[in-house]
């Protein structure tokens, strides 16, 4: 496998870990925010 491609599938990778990553960031936000509504 050439180098250029190579490096374009693991910047790939990169940016699915990091949308992966933001997603359960927001979903992990939404149960602390439910958490906390429900306390007060």
């Amino acid at each position: 496998m050439p180098q250029g491609k190579r490096d374009e599938m693991s910047m790939k990778d990169t940016k699915h870990e990091v949308a992966m990553q933001r997603k359960e960031n927001k979903e992990a936000n939404k149960n602390v925010d439910s958490l906390i509504t429900n306390r007060k």
